[in-house]
């Protein structure tokens, strides 16, 4: 038998292969012999050696190779040669990372021989609806779960990289397991996902407190791209926060050790957050954070335009 599994999903593509390898193993436990190649990395003769019948015993062989349109004329020499396709106990599995369309320009003959020859499932791009679901499913399976707008927050990041969202919230559920809670909040995400939107609006919200120069062309430069400045503007009031909790701790003369453990931030966040709060009083920052209430109220309500946050806040 020869399986060829391909498409742009590879998450679902290597879950697929170990979900089939698991099956016949516990079909056959007593004669299950598993084989595991690359084309881009392993000598060919193995693969071939692999795919012949050879032993007077019963015994299923199940050959995995990956990348096989790497090697597209070895492949169709392997299933002509050696019969493959016509051996009961040999299975020949293949799989590839890549869009059917991609596959076929590259390798059109090797391509319709195993239409011809094997079984193929293709595992396209998942769409948002499939990633929202293995998300759900997999948080639910360790019993956590994530606030309100977080859980969109991640998977705009991620992207349909199933991979990487897997990461991340493997990431998570070990912070939430290791701290003892059932829930994960925004100050999470923050601690342990490179947001790359967050990063930037990191360094606007950081420049606003340290370069007013610098920062008004990054407001600009953020706002004049089309993105979303009430996004811009709730960053804005949580880095305000940040300063406020840390400006009352050195108000209360505690150290800089103690307020790190009591905060729990990211290390690089807080010696940021410190350095900065050290500057302005506990007074300036309530003042600065009330204009920023004010103008989201006024935002909201159509009685300010984006393009004057800055000036409103910090000015």
């Amino acid at each position: 038998m020869i399986i060829l599994l391909y498409g742009q999903d590879s998450y679902s593509i290597t879950q697929y292969v170990n979900q089939l390898v698991a099956r016949y193993q516990k079909k056959y436990p007593d004669s299950f012999n598993l084989y595991k190649f690359d084309l881009e990395e392993n000598d060919l003769n193995e693969i071939r050696n692999a795919t012949r019948e050879t032993s007077f015993f019963k015994q299923v062989k199940f050959v995995v190779v990956k990348n096989p349109f790497a090697k597209p004329a070895f492949i169709e020499k392997v299933i002509k040669e050696n019969g493959v396709g016509k051996q009961k106990e040999t299975v020949l599995l293949l799989y590839q990372n890549g869009a059917e369309k991609d596959l076929k320009e590259k390798n059109q003959k090797i391509f319709d021989l195993l239409k011809k020859e094997a079984q193929l499932k293709e595992f396209r791009q998942p769409t948002l609806q499939a990633i929202n679901k293995f998300a759900a499913n997999y948080l639910a399976k360790h019993k956590i779960s994530i606030k309100k707008g977080g859980l969109s927050k991640l998977m705009k990041e991620t992207g349909s990289d199933f991979w990487r969202l897997k990461n991340e919230l493997d990431k998570l559920i070990g912070l939430a397991k290791e701290e003892n809670k059932k829930e994960i909040d925004e100050n999470d995400l923050a601690k342990l996902i490179n947001f790359r939107i967050d990063h930037n609006i990191f360094v606007i919200t950081e420049a606003a407190f340290s370069n007013q120069s610098k920062a008004l062309m990054l407001f600009e430069d953020y706002l004049s791209q089309g993105n979303d400045p009430l996004y811009l503007l709730s960053m804005i009031a949580y880095q305000l926060k940040n300063l406020l909790i840390i400006r009352e701790m050195i108000d209360k003369n505690m150290q800089y050790t103690q307020i790190f453990k009591k905060t729990k931030m990211h290390p690089f966040f807080f010696k940021k957050n410190y350095e900065t709060a050290k500057k302005y009083s506990l007074n300036d920052l309530k003042e600065i954070f009330q204009k920023a209430v004010d103008f989201e109220i006024a935002f909201k309500n159509g009685r300010a335009e984006a393009e004057n946050m800055f000036f409103k806040i910090f000015l």
